[in-house]
Formats: structure tokens, sequence, C-alpha cells
């Protein structure tokens, strides 16, 4: 649409605006593709930026926009000042970044309601916007901070960085890439955990090992905790060795497949083998990601021949992650699914608040930071932008 758009602008500035399109019905969506395009081409330097003068603003230009392509029986947009169109067209926008993708789309189709120059909705579309709001909320408390669970961290956020002899590079604390803690934080961390369990991690290009919360289990455990990268580069070769070398008698994935079995009814010890240790398999993705990597271990097997993998999933659990998603309260980050999986797996409460340390730490950061800034994690409040009682 951006051609189109050009060449409006070019007839408007022309004073051709009655040879407009008049084409589209007046909807959210209209606006929103108009104010995204003006900025967008703004940026690009397809039209110059507006000089803030006498009916040379941003408001004016999205205005004789719509005036352009909207069609002539809409005469709101010929009651609406372009102060007014603009702060309504800014108010849409973000209104609609914390929606589904779904409810996106029934936006874009919403036609435009302004009362007392604001936009208004239909009750039908709030109460889908409210009982989606109410599906992603978490359970209230689900972010207080528990500071006697972690005496450590006020200490810990005041440390300096210093350089990791793995890698010689400045880290706080501990170093992702090397699994390592930073020497002066050996003796204050304490010593070591043992997990129930081995681990395997396959990463996800789109993450790293500075940022996952999975590298936390081999800062703090003596386990056999070991990385593999599913790479972008060389796809195919970077994780379909790793895939077929998995063994079904003794690997576990965590993941919640349509077919996954729930983790406190999977046999963690058997009466005929007490020593056998299980390693669990996890994928340190986005939960898009995630599915997909799922899915392709799954199909990659079955056409090897290879036994299928069991897959175990976790249930009655509210995740404490700050970044927002959709998919439900039991979805939680990388180090929160392990750790509950070791409690259930024989893992002691006091080992999992242990293990939970630099995932708290990190929580305490972001909190502090929004608390600054005044800001709030989507995940916290998802109903921002809306007012929706929930």
């Amino acid at each position: 649409m951006d051609s189109e758009i050009a060449a409006a602008f070019q007839n408007i500035y022309n004073n051709n605006i009655l040879e407009g399109l008049h084409q589209y019905h007046l909807t959210y969506g209209l606006i929103l593709k108009l104010r995204n395009a003006t900025k967008r081409m703004i940026k690009r330097m397809m039209m110059p930026a507006p000089t803030d003068l006498h009916e040379d603003t941003y408001g004016h230009r999205l205005l004789k926009l719509l005036q352009y392509f909207a069609k002539d029986s809409n005469e709101q947009l010929y009651h609406l000042d372009p102060e007014t169109i603009w702060e309504i067209s800014e108010d849409v926008s973000s209104k609609n970044s914390v929606l589904s993708p779904k409810l996106q789309s029934q936006l874009f189709h919403h036609e435009v309601i302004i009362l007392e120059k604001k936009a208004v909705f239909t009750d039908e579309y709030i109460e889908k916007v409210k009982n989606y709001f109410l599906h992603v909320k978490r359970p209230e408390g689900t972010f207080d901070w528990k500071f006697d669970d972690y005496p450590l961290i006020p200490t810990l956020i005041k440390t300096a960085r210093e350089k990791c002899n793995g890698c010689n590079s400045m880290r706080h604390i501990y170093c992702g890439p090397c699994g390592r803690l930073v020497d002066s934080m050996e003796p204050l961390i304490g010593k070591k955990l043992t997990l129930p369990f081995d681990l395997l991690v396959i990463i996800h290009w789109h993450d790293s090992l500075i940022k996952c919360t999975a590298t936390h289990t081999k800062v703090l455990c003596n386990n056999n905790v070991t990385f593999a990268h599913w790479e972008k580069k060389n796809y195919g070769e970077s994780w379909e060795p790793i895939v077929a070398s998995l063994n079904a008698d003794t690997d576990i994935v965590l993941f919640p497949s349509h077919d996954a079995v729930p983790a406190e009814e999977f046999q963690w010890k058997s009466d005929c083998n007490p020593d056998k240790t299980w390693r669990v398999v996890v994928l340190e993705a986005s939960w898009q990601n995630g599915k997909t990597m799922a899915r392709q271990i799954k199909e990659f097997r079955e056409n090897l021949g290879l036994p299928p993998l069991i897959y175990i999933s976790l249930s009655n659990i509210v995740g404490q992650y700050w970044r927002f998603h959709n998919e439900g309260n039991s979805a939680v980050s990388t180090i929160e699914a392990i750790t509950h999986c070791a409690n259930i797996a024989g893992f002691s409460d006091n080992d999992c608040t242990s293990l939970l340390l630099l995932f708290n730490l990190q929580k305490y950061r972001v909190q502090m930071r929004f608390n600054t800034e005044g800001n709030v994690p989507r995940a916290i409040h998802v109903n921002r932008f809306w007012d929706v009682d929930l």
C-alpha cells in the first residue's frame, strides 16, 4: 500500500484531494495502516517529515490520507480535527500491541466509532478482549517478591563484574557460555547441587548462552549438564546427529506435546534398576520455536525408524517469568521447568530454592528496573492500555 500512499501524498500536496480513491471502509485497520505507513515512509525518506507548521503535522497528514482513501459516505472524517485523529491512532496502536493475533485481525476490520474524541468499541468486541486478558492473566501474587528465601541477592546485586578465567570476558556473578561462577562468587554461593537426573539442553539459534536460564544448571549443579546447538547455518546438520543419538531407554524430553506423560506419573526410580539415571532433554527456545523443534525431533526419528522418545509435561504450576506469553500458567521458563521437574523426581524444596537463585536475581533486577522507570511488564499488567475491569 506504500506506493498508493506515496501517490496519494503527491495528490494531496497538489490539492487533488477530490480525486482520491475513496474505496475503503473506515476501520481501525485503515487508520493503523495509514499511520504506520506514514511513519515508515518518512523514516525511509519517501516523503518529507512534517514541519509542524500550520496544516503540516502528523495529524494533518493522517487525516488527509484517510479522507483520500475512505469512502465518501463516512462523514466522521469531516468532523474530526487532526490532533484528535492522531491521538486516536496512537491509542488504537497501543491497544493493538497487547492483543492476540486473532483479536488484532478483528480490530483491523472493526468499524471506527468515535465518541467524545475517543475510539470506542462494540460490547461484543470488548467482551472478547476481556476473556483473552482473563486467559493470559497470572494469578494474584505471582510476582510478589519473597526476600526471606534469597538473603544473598542484596549482596550479589552490588558485586562488580570480574574477568571469567575461562573466556577472559567480564561477567557479573557467572559466565553463561563457560557455565561457571566467577572466582569470587564460589565461596559466596557455596557447594554445588546434585540434580536427580542428567541434562541435555538443545538451544535454538535465537537464544544465547548469555541470556538463557538453562545455563544456571551448569553453573549451580555438579551433574552431567551438556549443551547442543540447533543452528540456522547448516540447519539439519547441527541437530540431526544429536536427535539420532538420543537413547529412548535413558533420554526423556521435557516438553508439553499432545502425548506427553505428566511428570508426576513418570517412574523416576525403578525397583529393577534403582541406580538408573535418566537424562532430561530440554529445548531452550521460545514457545513457537520449541513447538517446531519438538515436532521435528519426532518426525526425524520416525523417518529413521528409531524408537519414539517419552515426552513429559508439568501441570498445576504458575510461571514467574516476566516475559509475556499466552501458553497458560504452566508454560514456564526453562530453569523453572527444570526445577519443578527435579522437585517431582526427588529434589528437596530447599535445593529447588537454591537452584532458582540466579533466576530470582534476574527477576529482582527486572522488577527494580521497571519500578524505577514506572513501567510494568506486560506479563504482570496484561490489560495495559485497555482499562478493562478484570
